[in-house]
Parts: C-alpha cells; sequence; structure tokens
C-alpha cells in the first residue's frame, strides 16, 4: 500500500516543479527540467503523468477503502464486547 501512496506522491510533485507556483510550493518551479532529471512529466508528458496520476490516485482510494471495509468489522465486534 505505501508504494501506491509514495508513486502517487512521486507523480503530484513532479507534475507540481513543472506547473506549480513558486509561492505555494516554497521552491522554483521548473528545477527539475533545468537539472534535466528524468521525471514522469520528462517521460510521459504533462498529460500523460496527470492521467497516471488519476489512475494511481484510484488505486490508492481503493486499496483505502478494502482497509475501511476490514476495521469495520472490528469495529462491531468491538460493540459486541
Amino acid at each position: 500500500m505505501q508504494k501506491v501512496f509514495g508513486l502517487g506522491f512521486q507523480i503530484k510533485d513532479d507534475i507540481l516543479s513543472e506547473i506549480g507556483d513558486e509561492k505555494v510550493l516554497g521552491k522554483p518551479v521548473g528545477n527539475d527540467r533545468e537539472k534535466n532529471k528524468v521525471t514522469f512529466v520528462t517521460k510521459y508528458g504533462l498529460e500523460k503523468a496527470k492521467e497516471i496520476l488519476n489512475e494511481t490516485t484510484d488505486k490508492a482510494i481503493s486499496k483505502l477503502d478494502r482497509f475501511r471495509r476490514k476495521s469495520r468489522i472490528f469495529e462491531r465486534i468491538s460493540i459486541i464486547y
């Protein structure tokens, strides 16, 4: 589960490095490109990186939903006892 969340965080960071607001981010926008870093944006392009982020976010939410369903079972058991 951590891999999916970490991947989503990295993709979002790569996107914000291209199109974010420096004042909000607290770091320069475009610095990854200037350093010739390979990012999701440089590898796939901005629009595809956004698609991958959306897919990754959906996977992460799905994993959380499974965890929530399991936790509800334990909540019900604890109510019984």
